[in-house]
């Protein structure tokens, strides 16, 4: 009976598309085209970065290390949640322009 219903079971079955296709979700490091944009030889600052993370980040994390220097900026995941438009969030107090939000993202070129 075991045979049977197998058998049954590999002719219906055989060559059929699967019903639910599963698509890869994006990796968070998953590197951003070079937006250009920035200073006039395509890079930006530090300190023009942290005039961006002051008006659009300090509202909700002025204490965090990635606010406190480069160093901590470069090893946070500032990078991939701005690529990813994770932050800032959408109820935040100020929206991030698309030219900033290249500006921000040239500073990680």
């Amino acid at each position: 009976m075991r045979i049977v219903l197998l058998s049954i079971f590999l002719i219906f079955s055989c060559g059929q598309e699967p019903r639910i296709k599963y698509v890869a979700a994006p990796t968070p490091t998953t590197q951003p085209p070079n937006p250009g944009g920035g200073g006039s030889d395509g890079e930006v600052s530090y300190q023009e970065m942290s005039g961006l993370l002051t008006t659009y980040c300090s509202q909700c994390h002025s204490s965090a290390p990635f606010m406190q220097d480069e160093a901590n900026l470069r090893r946070s995941t500032a990078q991939d949640r701005i690529w990813s438009r994770n932050m800032p969030p959408a109820n935040a107090q100020k929206e991030l322009g698309a030219a900033d939000r290249k500006k921000m993202l040239v500073f990680f070129q």
